[in-house]
């Protein structure tokens, strides 16, 4: 079931945010039409349903692939069918990535296939792989202290996992290693780096996930292993021999390219410059359909557009639903949005994403 309990939260958000109250007051009649929003996505939002469309129809769509272009398309579709007064478009430039194919093994002590994917927008390794002795780093910060004479020539392997924690808050330190742990691998002569996947689960699908090159440092290959395979290679580790790895990841850089922010608007009936933004990125990694990160955003925050425009009376203000182009790979869509609207800023009264699943 998909529950619209963020769709509660924002029925109660935007009436404030857009009704006649004055600020910092929410009176009887805002509060009561609170309620009925409330009640009306409890009884069925169609959020779930707007989900389903956009991953049977759509599927994967990383930035600037066909899925992509197909989500564009959906995107206004979708908003033309519930009932948005204004729709539009606008350019997001960034640049454009594309996995071609990924391979990883243990070669020594113990050979064994490993489960692994590019991280995204890694380089690639020279045709036909790398074998190389592996040194094994804990987590970043053991990375960090490490010399160019231990790690020169060698495949960095960092095994921090993520802590599972209701709120999320376990990504935050595990993910650093995804993002400059292979610049500081390089920075040490590192020819590659491989982490586990940053994700608290237990299957053998290992999980993408952007990845940045810091200034003025040698780019090598970055790859994740899926988790099981992490435990395996710490335990190779564990029998104090020295591990070695075949590593061969192919990826194109496919320099500057083009998606959308899709937008649709509800428009106020008092002051229809002033803005309020809900919204979800529309594009998502290649290796899944997207429907937590984040389809469940975008479809969510559609739906809680919709029901806001079926009320009798529209909002005071208006009410500008995102979904955002190529979050994924750098938040160009956000940043795009912003550059576009530099001279309307001061119109925006608050905005809100959603990109924490349902």
């Amino acid at each position: 079931m998909f529950r619209p309990r963020f769709l509660m939260i924002l029925a109660v958000f935007l009436v404030g945010a857009c009704g006649d109250s004055s600020p910092g007051i929410i009176d009887q009649e805002t509060r009561a039409t609170a309620t009925a929003l409330q009640k009306t996505a409890l009884e069925g939002s169609g959020a779930f349903e707007i989900l389903e469309s956009l991953t049977t129809e759509v599927g994967p769509r990383l930035a600037g692939s066909p899925g992509d272009k197909l989500a564009v398309a959906w995107a206004i579709e979708k908003f033309q069918e519930l009932g948005f007064d204004r729709i539009w478009t606008e350019s997001v430039l960034l640049p454009g990535w594309k996995r071609i194919s990924a391979e990883a093994r243990v070669l020594a002590p113990y050979p064994q296939p490993m489960a692994v994917t590019s991280l995204g927008l890694s380089s690639s390794t020279a045709d036909g792989g790398i074998e190389a002795e592996v040194i094994h780093f804990k987590t970043l910060a053991d990375l960090e202290t490490a010399t160019a004479a231990e790690v020169t020539g060698k495949i960095v392997f960092i095994s921090n996992r993520m802590e599972r924690t209701r709120d999320g808050s376990g990504y935050g330190p595990a993910v650093r290693a995804r993002a400059i742990g292979a610049s500081e691998a390089a920075r040490r002569g590192a020819i590659a780096l491989v982490i586990r996947s940053i994700g608290t689960d237990d299957h053998r699908n290992p999980h993408t996930g952007a990845m940045r090159y810091l200034d003025d440092i040698d780019k090598i290959p970055a790859a994740a292993i899926s988790n099981p395979d992490a435990d395996m290679l710490v335990n190779q580790f564990a029998r104090g021999k020295t591990v070695r790895m075949f590593l061969d990841v192919q990826n194109e850089d496919l320099g500057e390219i083009e998606t959308f922010n899709v937008i649709g608007e509800i428009t106020g009936r008092l002051n229809p410059d002033e803005v309020v933004i809900i919204g979800g990125h529309l594009d998502s990694w290649d290796l899944g359909t997207g429907a937590i990160d984040d389809g469940a955003g975008v479809a969510i925050t559609m739906a809680a557009g919709h029901i806001i425009a079926s009320l009798a009376e529209p909002p005071r203000r208006s009410i500008r639903v995102i979904a955002f182009g190529a979050e994924e790979t750098g938040l160009w869509g956000g940043r795009a949005y912003a550059a576009a609207h530099a001279d309307d800023l001061v119109n925006h009264i608050i905005g809100v994403e959603s990109d924490f699943g349902s």
